[in-house]
């Protein structure tokens, strides 16, 4: 078998205000890189701990085109501005506040909570898997939706509130 350097098997593309730039069109992101404009979509490596730093960049085709290290030092205003909406939408995650009940119903659990952007109810399946803890007691609840709840410290939440979840900790 033949030797191969790392960088002959990886090539790693950063980007910055040198060689890309973000606009939006018709709702949709683009990166124009490489003499190219091709709509691209945001990934965070890291979605809990480093929120603006390393930032996948993919084409439609999932195809990774580079990645930025860090949003506000690699970029312009007005990118940092593109990117942070766009992030912003992809990762979007009500704060819960307060949890009003939790009720089982026929293997779905029925979660009704108070947020920063009002009540909501949402269906949770397999709610031991669904519920993810990041450290400094938060936590994220995934619904049947795939859409993502934070409890940014379980330890602010009311007693009520941290009792019903605690059962599923």
């Amino acid at each position: 078998m033949e030797n191969k350097e790392l960088s002959d098997i990886v090539s790693l593309n950063l980007l910055s205000k040198e060689n890309a730039s973000f606009y939006e069109k018709d709702g949709f992101l683009y990166i124009k890189y490489g003499g190219e404009d091709k709509r691209a979509s945001l990934h965070r490596a890291f979605p809990f701990s480093m929120e603006r730093e390393y930032i996948s960049v993919l084409d439609t085709d999932k195809k990774e085109i580079g990645i930025i290290r860090n949003i506000d030092k690699d970029f312009d205003a007005d990118s940092v501005e593109i990117l942070t909406r766009e992030l912003a939408q992809k990762y979007f995650s009500p704060i819960i506040t307060k949890i009003n009940g939790m009720k089982d119903n026929y293997g779905f659990m029925q979660v009704s909570a108070d947020t920063d952007l009002g009540p909501m109810s949402f269906g949770v399946r397999d709610i031991y898997r669904s519920i993810t803890k990041v450290g400094g007691g938060r936590i994220f609840i995934y619904d049947v939706d795939g859409n993502r709840y934070e409890v940014p410290s379980v330890d602010s939440l009311d007693r009520k509130s941290r009792k019903m979840l605690e059962l599923y900790l």
